[in-house]
């Protein structure tokens, strides 16, 4: 009876991580319009190649952060500090490096922060990229990167609407956002913050 008893919590456990309805003990936390891309969590330990919109960036390394933790942003010139505190980023637990992303640099990052941001990794070989791979699943930290990056998960995303500058004149207010990743898609509008996307049809 036990046995079956285990069985059943086992399967009952997998079917809420594969739905979103529980993250994995190994993973962290998503923004809630990003779940349906990836109900499971983002595991410790990953790359995750983000493409297209730094609001996605943020909204990630701001879900990762939580309340307490560490980010170190390296080789990122072009921040956009306000977005980033926007997305819900502690700018105060943020570590920020402009140039310097060497192999030494990025370990020292993974040893002592919980997510890392990496803006630009030309530096960086074919064996670095490998042992720093290794670092993150030992350590469990993070990397979200704007360059390609061997073995990444890859996050993809478009702006197909903007709003706010109909006439030619003022500034972009809202982009919808259509965003990829493993097969699956999920449209988000990207204001001051990431909301989910409801198209309302005219009703005449």
């Amino acid at each position: 009876m036990m046995d079956r008893l285990a069985q059943a919590r086992s399967i009952l456990q997998e079917a809420e991580t594969r739905t979103g309805l529980r993250m994995a003990d190994d993973a962290w936390p998503v923004p809630p319009t990003l779940r349906p891309l990836l109900p499971g969590g983002l595991p410790r330990g990953s790359a995750v190649h983000v493409a297209g919109s730094r609001m996605i960036l943020w909204s990630l390394a701001a879900a990762i952060m939580g309340e307490n933790r560490w980010c170190v942003v390296i080789g990122m010139r072009d921040v956009g500090w306000y977005a980033a505190g926007q997305a819900g980023v502690g700018l105060d637990r943020v570590l920020y490096l402009p140039t310097g992303a060497t192999s030494a640099v990025l370990a020292a990052a993974i040893d002592g922060a919980d997510v890392v941001v990496l803006g630009s990794g030309g530096a960086l070989g074919a064996g670095d990229r490998r042992a720093l791979a290794g670092r993150l699943r030992n350590r469990g930290t993070t990397l979200l990167t704007t360059v390609a990056w061997p073995g990444a998960i890859s996050i993809a995303a478009e702006v197909v609407q903007a709003s706010g500058c109909e006439d030619g004149a003022g500034y972009v207010t809202q982009r919808i956002i259509q965003v990829r990743t493993q097969g699956r898609r999920v449209m988000v509008a990207a204001g001051e913050k990431l909301e989910p996307y409801r198209h309302l049809a005219v009703v005449s």
